[in-house]
């Protein structure tokens, strides 16, 4: 099956600053991958076990779902993955870390040449911290807490004690050797997080050592369903990313409030625990594919190529934005706050059609 170029505004190669963290994030050498429509890198929702306990949650995990990627079919997605030229993969959850064989992935991907990275809750035990030393030069670990404040973590989960958890379980990794540049944070950008999001980030940046903190928005996908009064206004999203630019560099302002790349969003694909595909896990009613493991991931693949990469210009600021050479708009924020994927990014500062609250 053919496909037409994805280039209706192809990746402009101009030079980007001297950043790592930036330039991993805009990889560049994805331009290929971008215009001809082929995956890069692959996200796997390996479980939907979880006690982070996040009221928000938009895998609607728990600590008592016991869903999970059986192993044989993860391997031989992998596999396919790694021949269909992915050259990272993101374990996702749920919370990765208890999934029963992730060390088996853990072997399977280093032997492959395939980097790994893993957003976890951050509640770790002395086993899993002890698994990641052994991987660290292959893994970039990441450590998901919203907020440092106990109010708003209160306001935002059902178990208010594992603030200080997941804090501790933070210390604990790099204590025990883990390499801080090896590790990033994850905020979900609500309204109660966003009242200390400068406290929050400062303790990832300054007291962890964190490379860099991911900044998502609040999207409504699983429990975030019934709990739209969390969405953050687009003044507070703006303000929140502005700090993190004055920690880590004036041209972070240049992804706007996408969190990643044309690099990322358009050479990667996800598949949730049932083996079905999305072009992003915090959109999973856009696209409903057969399953990878029933039909095979390159078949599913090249059918559906043009959703799962996002084979589309946004429409108005994104689509003319000097920045898009780098941003393409988060597109789950168009398609949860407008009702269309392909619009401008609703909570953009940048975009003069943006307001401040869309579903409050």
């Amino acid at each position: 099956m053919s496909h037409a170029s994805a280039c209706q505004f192809p990746p402009r190669l101009t030079g980007l600053p001297d950043d790592p963290i930036f330039q991993m994030l805009c990889d560049t050498s994805r331009a290929e991958q971008v215009e001809q429509l082929k995956p890069a890198q692959m996200e796997l929702e390996l479980t939907t076990k979880c006690a982070a306990s996040c009221r928000f949650c938009c895998a609607s995990s728990t600590s008592a779902r016991t869903e999970e990627m059986p192993l044989e079919s993860v391997k031989r997605v992998i596999e396919e993955a790694h021949d269909l030229g992915v050259k990272a993969v993101t374990w996702m959850g749920g919370d990765p870390q208890l999934y029963p064989h992730i060390r088996d992935l853990f072997e399977l991907a280093t032997n492959l040449g395939i980097v790994m990275q893993m957003p976890t809750s951050g509640l770790f035990s002395k086993k899993h911290i002890e698994l990641f030393n052994e991987y660290q030069d292959n893994l970039f670990l990441g450590v998901h807490l919203d907020t440092i404040d106990p109010g708003a973590y209160a306001e935002l989960h059902r178990k208010p004690h594992t603030r200080r958890g997941r804090m501790d379980g933070f210390k604990r990794l790099l204590d025990s050797g883990y390499p801080p540049y090896k590790t990033w944070g994850l905020i979900t950008m609500t309204a109660p997080s966003l009242r200390t999001i400068e406290q929050t980030l400062d303790w990832f940046y300054d007291e962890m050592r964190a490379i860099f903190v991911c900044l998502m928005v609040f999207k409504g996908e699983g429990f975030g369903k019934e709990t739209a009064h969390l969405e953050p206004s687009t003044t507070d999203v703006a303000r929140a990313i502005k700090y993190r630019a004055s920690k880590m560099g004036e041209h972070w302002l240049r992804l706007g409030a996408s969190e990643a790349s044309i690099y990322y969003c358009r050479t990667t694909f996800c598949v949730d625990v049932n083996g079905r595909a999305h072009p992003c896990l915090a959109i999973r009613d856009y696209l409903k594919t057969e399953s990878v493991f029933e039909q095979g991931l390159k078949h599913v693949v090249e059918k559906h190529r043009d959703k799962l990469f996002f084979n589309f210009t946004p429409k108005g600021m994104c689509g003319d934005c000097a920045n898009n050479d780098l941003c393409f708009g988060c597109r789950a924020s168009a398609l949860y706050y407008t009702g269309d994927i392909t619009a401008s990014d609703p909570k953009c500062w940048l975009n003069p059609e943006a307001v401040e609250y869309y579903r409050k």
